[in-house]
Parts: C-alpha cells; structure tokens; sequence
C-alpha cells in the first residue's frame, strides 16, 4: 500500500509567511533620533509677553521645578522655589526663548504651557507674534489659556504669590475658572478660540484681565515662634478685573478697551453661555439691598438688516433666588406683591446692564459676544458678506432688550425671620 503524503495546511504556511514579513519590515523602521531624557528638559509652564526695549518682544517664562512641587508622604509640599522664573528679549517669541535656553543647562519646552499672560501695552500694540508663533508651533498646545494682564507681564508673574496653589500655573487656571463658571467675572479663552476669533469676521478676540491684587497675609501671633513668623509671608494674589477687548485697526488686531466683571456678566448673557452669578438691587418700597443669585438664563436674538443698517432685539429670560435681603428689621413682611416688584426691578436692571455692555463693545468696534454670526445669516453669498465689512458697522448697530426675570424661591424661607 502506498503511502500519500500530507500537505501542509494553508494557514501554517500564511502563519510563516507574515512572521518572515514583519522580521523584514521591522529591520527598516527608524530608531529614536533626537531623544533627550526627562531630566534633561525644562518645562515651561507660564510664558508672559511684553514689548521689548532692544528687540521686540520681551519673554518671561515660570519654569516648574518638579521637586519643590511633589509632596511628600507626610502630604506636606516640597521645600523651595516651584518656580524659576526668568526673562529675555529677541525680534520675536521663539527668538527670545533660544536666548533664554542659551543661558540654560537644560532645553526647553513648551508642550506643558499652562497660561499665556499678555502684557498691557504689548496688548494694545498687536497681538500677531504670539497668534503666529501658537498657530506654527507644533509643541504649544491650543488649550493654552489666553489672559491679559494689568502692566507688564513680567512684573505680574513675579510678583505674583498664590494664596493657595503651590504652582502659580494651577493657581491662575482655577481663578479664571471659577471666575467663569462660578462668579461670570470673565470669559475662559483658550488659545484655539483666540485664533479662532482672530482669523474670522463673526467675531473679535477677548480675553480675561487680571491685576495683582492688594498683599494679604497672616500676622505673626506676639511672641510666637520664628517658624511661625516665616509662614507668614505677605501673599500677592491675581484679581479679575474684567475682559480685555480686542479691536481691528489697520491690519491690526489690539486691545483697545476692557469690561468690568459686572459688564462682562452681561456680555455672557448676550454671547448666549451665561453663567451662575449673582445681582444686586434695590429693593422696591423700603431702603433694603436684594442679592439675588441668577441660575438660569437664556436668551434669543432677532437682527434686521435694512441696507447698512443692523438692529437687534434679544430676548432675554432669567430666573433666580433671593439669596439675602438686606433691610429694616421694622419694614413690614415680604409679599407675592413685593416678588413681583422685586422681579420687575431685577429685569430693568439686568436690561441696563446689557445696554451698558453693548453699547460700550460697539462703540469701541469689537464683536466679543460674536454677534457678526447671526448678521451674516441675513447675506445670501459670502462675497456679500465679506463685501458688508462688518467690523466697520459696529459703531452703528443699535439694540433693545426685552428682559423677563422670575424669583422662583427665596431659600429655605419666602418671608424673612422678624425680630421679636
């Protein structure tokens, strides 16, 4: 008898045949080339930006210092700076900061740039290089944050001390938001949405505006310890004072004025992203002040365009609770009336708030609450659009209010405690 021999299966032979494939194709794939250790590197995590005096542009950078910020195990903060802080001038950013790395034993990067703080005259000069140098550059990341600050940008960040935060990074990131989310004292503005806005008619570029406030800091107890005495060192914290606004003006894109936290409220209502906040009021028929915090708001926005002329009409609804009443403890009880009365007089003031806010953006020619998207919807084609030249119109475009405001609860009690 004779004997066939087996054939090999065919997935034993496609088995060989990849393996021998990937053999020969791992031998062409790249080694690492231009690898540098972790500890060879600098991370900036804080770049401010001001004009310079010899070159263009002034840079300040806050380098973290990994070992002062890690805590240890007893939850305690690492002892000394958590921040270098150092500055430099060149004919632009990239410029300055290869200055700054000449005179540095180690290489930067800015791929962990937490915040850029643009200083005030640079601000109002033009704005372009640091467009530019994060629209090109691929190790800045776009949800860098994007803040203008009171004076220089290097005197902001080092005189900056942070009440709180170890890292002066974390510690602006909170404060913009919960200036955004909590208190509606400024708008949140990445990098990307600054470009973006840059780059588009709909809309100008706007950014938070920051101060250094006034030093707070704790008082050394008489006689007590010089331990103590030392963890008292005056704090220099960063205060919102409102937005900073951008305009266009000869080719160029400039901060040309700013609104204050309570304008800028208003332009969060009108922008259609309002946040928690709180208003402030007379109260109708006695000497009292109402506060009333704002949870809901919406608003609706018709135009009319007739020619060059641009109207609009929002429609605004909010509603809210009195969170503390302020008055006479001999004024008589709070009524459905007096509700009423209240909510009547929290809509007249939030309309005047938002016509303040309007006018004041219109009059200084920036779009900040992007208002061109809703008129560019009235042009057929985008030549027409483009032709319009709506930057030029602001100035022009008048705006009515129609505000209606309801005071849904008072907390845990409608009628306040009566003294007896």
């Amino acid at each position: 008898m004779t004997r066939v021999p087996m054939k090999k299966s065919w997935p034993l032979r496609l088995l060989r045949t990849s393996v021998a494939l990937l053999v020969a194709l791992s031998l062409l794939l790249p080694a690492c080339w231009g690898r540098r250790e972790i500890e060879e590197r600098s991370f900036i995590h804080v770049l401010g930006i001001d004009k310079g005096t010899t070159g263009r542009v002034l840079v300040t950078v806050a380098i973290a210092v990994a070992r002062s910020l890690q805590q240890s195990p007893t939850g305690d903060h690492g002892q000394g700076k958590t921040s270098v802080i150092l500055d430099g001038e060149g004919s632009d950013i990239v410029d300055a900061l290869n200055k700054l790395e000449a005179i540095s034993s180690r290489e930067y990067t800015g791929q962990h740039i937490t915040c850029v703080i643009l200083g005030e005259e640079f601000a109002q000069d033009d704005i372009s290089p640091v467009i530019d140098v994060f629209h090109r550059g691929l190790e800045f990341r776009p949800t860098t944050l994007v803040v203008v600050c009171k004076g220089e940008a290097r005197e902001f960040i080092r005189g900056l001390r942070a009440p709180e935060e170890v890292d002066i990074a974390d510690y602006l990131t909170k404060v913009i938001d919960t200036g955004y989310s909590s208190l509606g004292y400024c708008p949140a503005v990445t990098m990307h949405d600054f470009a973006e806005r840059y780059q588009t008619l709909e809309a100008s570029p706007w950014a938070p505006l920051l101060a250094l406030a006034s030093p707070t800091g704790g008082q050394a107890k008489p006689g007590g310890p010089e331990e103590e005495k030392a963890g008292n060192s005056d704090l220099m914290p960063a205060a919102i004072v409102g937005t900073a606004l951008f305009a266009l003006a000869d080719g160029k894109y400039r901060m040309v004025g700013y609104l204050t936290a309570e304008e800028t409220r208003a332009a969060l209502v009108l922008w259609g992203r309002p946040r928690s906040w709180f208003l402030d009021i007379d109260s109708p028929g006695d000497e009292g002040l109402i506060s009333i915090a704002v949870k809901h708001a919406s608003v609706r926005t018709k135009v009319n365009r007739e020619g060059e002329k641009v109207s609009v009409h929002f429609i605004i609804r909010l509603s809210g609770s009195i969170e503390e009443y302020v008055v006479d403890p001999n004024a008589p009880p709070t009524t459905d009336r007096t509700r009423a009365a209240m909510a009547e007089t929290a809509a007249q003031r939030v309309a005047q708030l938002c016509q303040t806010s309007f006018d004041k953006m219109m009059k200084l020619g920036s779009d900040a609450i992007a208002l061109g998207r809703s008129v560019h919807g009235t042009f057929r084609t985008m030549p027409e659009w483009e032709a319009f030249n709506w930057p030029s119109r602001l100035k022009d475009v008048t705006a009515t209010f129609e505000v209606r405001f309801d005071i849904y609860s008072t907390g845990f009690a409608f009628h306040r405690p009566l003294p007896r």
